[in-house]
């Protein structure tokens, strides 16, 4: 009997009555590996009640049984079937790929003559850089002049479900959606329907104009492309460092100057008293009584003073000590506090889990419109992903559709089939599930996540097989030309 006849036969508590009414079937249960759960199931007797059932009790504990024995062997066979079929794929384990632990270790991973130990030499590389980054898996596709050799994956899509990772799974492509949406720009450009230099207000023009230090600044298609906008990544523009270095030299300043002043006015000190003591030189036509007096007052006067000084260097030592010890405590709570502190990343930003979505491109550009730039235009350098969704409202002004009708088109020119708009709504076969690490640096599945309002510069989904094929397309389309001039 298969696992499945068992699960038919247990269905129901009269069908498990009638599997253990008999005496054959009681005696062929006590005969298998279950033989130890049931001690003495021959000596009960079964009573019919109204139902024509058996008592529960025993009916449970048998159901039970076999209900558990049942789903053992499902699960065993369905776990041999992909043992068998990850076996006929060699698609993700290391010892899949026949190299022993000792080939691995004695493998020269500098260069390969053959095809086949190009492959075998990049299946190592790519096995311990995953276990190197803790990735749960990793799909890799290779192309030489024009033509896919090598693709394969790693590890799983899907840890939870035991579903591997291959060269089809769908992935998110982060910020290699920027050029895709650089190539259907080209192509707008190309057609003479979008001028680079000219301000974006032209095309976006709900978009405010920009100041930068009190002066009107304009900024260019060309300088969002480029990354010389000046508009903010995930942070905003916090204070600048030269105006805090400027706050602490002031004070540095206004200290310096205290102690300076504080060293100044010892001295002053210093000299009254030397005036005093010289005016008692100079004074004439005193008793021998009043100079024998004078003498005695200035010996206990040296000696109250002498024990003052002690006195006041003894407290002035003691709160230093306690100075330095505060100093002490303080300096390793920051310490303390810094290693606690974990650093952050953009990762860690609260914009960067964003959950809403947005349907329009011009409420994703609402986000950072009114933020203030970094630099004036064209000045500097900063990575932003806000202005690439920027681009994507340019699109827009220049296509008169939307954005996300545009790129579609171009993923169909391009043959792009397994590359899509991240969308957590839409059934999208083979999409990888999401991870990260905890403190600890155990997996988990990573926070729900909406990334549509970044669609043009982060928020697109494909295929090791797809990128490879658009990266092709951009290696080889200007080959493709020249050779159709010369044919011409």
């Amino acid at each position: 009997m298969t696992p499945f006849n068992v699960l038919n036969n247990v269905r129901t508590p009269a069908s498990c009555y009638q599997i253990c009414n008999s005496k054959e079937n009681l005696h062929s249960l006590q005969g298998s590996h279950l033989q130890r759960n049931l001690p003495s199931l021959e000596g009960h007797h079964y009573e019919r009640n109204d139902y024509g059932s058996a008592k529960w009790t025993h009916r449970l504990i048998i159901f039970s049984i076999l209900l558990g024995s049942a789903a053992f062997g499902v699960v065993k066979a369905f776990c041999q079937k992909k043992n068998d079929e990850l076996d006929e794929d060699n698609s993700f384990m290391v010892h899949k790929t026949n190299i022993t632990i000792e080939e691995m270790r004695n493998l020269n991973l500098d260069g390969a003559k053959t095809l086949e130990e190009a492959k075998r030499k990049a299946v190592v590389l790519l096995s311990r850089k995953m276990q190197q980054v803790g990735a749960p898996g990793i799909a890799v596709s290779v192309s030489v002049d024009g033509s896919t050799v090598w693709a394969r994956g790693f590890g799983f899509a899907d840890v939870e479900n035991y579903v591997p990772c291959s060269p089809k799974t769908v992935m998110r492509i982060a910020s290699i959606s920027k050029p895709l949406t650089m190539t259907l720009l080209a192509k707008l450009w190309e057609e003479g329907k979008v001028d680079l230099d000219a301000p974006v207000q032209k095309y976006v023009p709900y978009f405010p104009m920009k100041t930068v230090d009190g002066e009107e600044v304009t900024i260019t298609t060309r300088q969002l492309i480029s990354h010389k906008s000046g508009i903010r990544h995930y942070q905003l523009k916090e204070t600048k460092k030269e105006e805090k270095k400027g706050e602490s030299n002031k004070c540095h300043k206004i200290q310096t100057e205290l102690k300076r002043k504080h060293k100044e006015e010892k001295p002053e000190h210093s000299s009254e008293n030397k005036v005093q003591e010289d005016m008692g030189k100079v004074e004439v036509n005193k008793s021998p009584i009043q100079e024998i007096e004078n003498s005695t007052e200035a010996r206990k006067n040296s000696e109250t003073s002498s024990e003052e000084k002690t006195e006041c260097k003894i407290q002035s030592t003691s709160e230093i000590i306690k100075k330095k010890k505060m100093q002490l405590r303080q300096h390793l709570n920051r310490i303390a506090h810094k290693s606690k502190k974990k650093e952050k990343t953009e990762f860690d930003l609260e914009e960067y889990h964003l959950r809403e979505r947005f349907t329009h491109i011009e409420d994703s550009v609402k986000i950072f419109m009114d933020d203030e730039l970094f630099f004036k235009p064209g000045t500097g350098f900063l990575y932003t992903t806000h202005g690439w969704t920027l681009v994507s409202a340019v699109v827009e002004g220049v296509v008169n559709k939307p954005f996300t009708q545009a790129i579609q088109g171009l993923f169909h020119d391009l043959d792009l089939r397994f590359t899509y708009l991240e969308d957590p709504s839409k059934i999208i076969y083979n999409r990888a599930s999401y991870y990260r690490r905890d403190s600890c640096g155990r997996l988990q599945n990573a926070p729900y996540v909406d990334n549509s309002y970044k669609w043009a510069g982060g928020g697109f989904l494909s295929t090791v097989e797809d990128l490879t094929r658009f990266g092709n397309a951009m290696l080889y389309s200007s080959q493709q030309d020249c050779m159709q001039n010369v044919e011409g």
